[in-house]
């Protein structure tokens, strides 16, 4: 990415930043993390964390050390913004205003549980993200759907 003014560096942000996600999504942790560091994404941020720990591996590493990154991965669909609403709902207390609720919901992650096996919110992931995972991860996420919670 070579901005010829400062203004398009900015409004090419989130398009990097969707595409490390679809990167992660495919099992593919370092261009995911190549796209962040080019994004100016800071090494605190969750997803280079996340991509962090599966960059160094060389190929594929076995499903089995992919599930934790899978789960991630369907977590961040919920606690993505469009998503959070959900969240909210689920994690309603009458003492607390929506924004308290708001922010709450996005740090407890039993509430992205909750939303993820009884709010149906695995299943929309398949739909809208499981074109994107490896062909083992979607085989996974869907014995994670069959199962009864």
């Amino acid at each position: 990415l070579e901005p010829r003014a400062k203004g398009e560096v900015w409004s090419a942000l989130p398009a990097l930043r969707d595409l490390a996600r679809w990167a992660s999504d495919r099992g593919e942790a370092a261009r995911g993390l190549a796209l962040l560091r080019q994004a100016g994404t800071p090494p605190t941020h969750w997803l280079v964390r996340l991509l962090s720990q599966h960059a160094d591996r060389a190929g594929r590493a076995p499903l089995a050390d992919r599930a934790a990154w899978l789960y991630s991965k369907a977590r961040a669909f919920v606690l993505d913004r469009e998503r959070v609403d959900l969240l909210v709902l689920l994690r309603t207390r009458a003492h607390l205003g929506v924004d308290e609720n708001r922010r709450r919901a996005k740090i407890e992650p039993q509430f992205a549980d909750l939303a993820l096996f009884e709010g149906g919110e695995l299943s929309l992931f398949r739909e809208r993200r499981g074109h994107l995972l490896p062909d083992d991860e979607r085989e996974l996420l869907s014995d994670w759907l069959d199962r009864p919670h």
